[in-house]
């Protein structure tokens, strides 16, 4: 019974909806609500997330430093996979989409370190001075929240 009422409640909303925006007001928004997200929101949360490793001392993070640092190499992260499939299994596209972004500019910024020169500089940085720069596809993060270096 109760899952009518909410039914019928959203039905009642998408016909206002529809009553004062058509299909191309209401596809405007979502594009704009896409381009925040992953401009961001996205950046926001990938500074989180990255200083989270440095504070809890994560062991693969610690090893992708290790290896850039001292062994000089690089390996293609392959654990943004398992977030991105386990986004999409339970239906949390975004975050999924926010792992895939991350992977996509850490992957070029190590492998093809001209196509973004900026970026590139920003990251290689972090692995010679861990307390700075912890954003990967953005530096507006890290000048607001005071870690930026360059």
């Amino acid at each position: 019974m109760n899952n009518t009422i909410i039914f019928s409640e959203l039905s009642v909303l998408n016909v206002m909806m529809k009553k004062y925006y058509n299909d191309n007001d209401i596809c405007v928004y979502a594009s704009l609500f896409n381009i925040s997200f992953l401009f961001i929101v996205e950046p926001l949360g990938e500074w989180c997330f990255h200083i989270i490793l440095h504070i809890i001392n994560n062991k693969i993070h610690n090893n992708h430093h290790y290896q850039y640092l001292i062994e000089n190499r690089v390996n293609i992260e392959r654990w943004p996979f398992f977030l991105i499939l386990i986004s999409i299994y339970y239906n949390y596209y975004y975050i999924g989409l926010a792992f895939l972004k991350y992977w996509v500019f850490h992957t070029i910024i190590h492998l093809y370190p001209t196509w973004i020169p900026t970026l590139t500089k920003h990251h290689i940085l972090h692995h010679t001075k861990k307390t700075f720069n912890f954003c990967v596809s953005a530096t507006w993060p890290d000048k607001l929240f005071g870690t930026y270096t360059n």
